[in-house]
């Protein structure tokens, strides 16, 4: 169960990470979305 419970805030981590570079390309202009 804590073994799960760590993937599971790893895929969180990872999925903040790459909204976050998202967000940061879509500010410079070079992400349309």
């Amino acid at each position: 169960m804590q073994n799960r419970l760590k993937v599971a805030e790893r895929l969180l981590f990872v999925l903040a990470a790459i909204i976050t570079i998202l967000a940061g390309l879509h500010d410079l202009g070079l992400w349309p979305f």
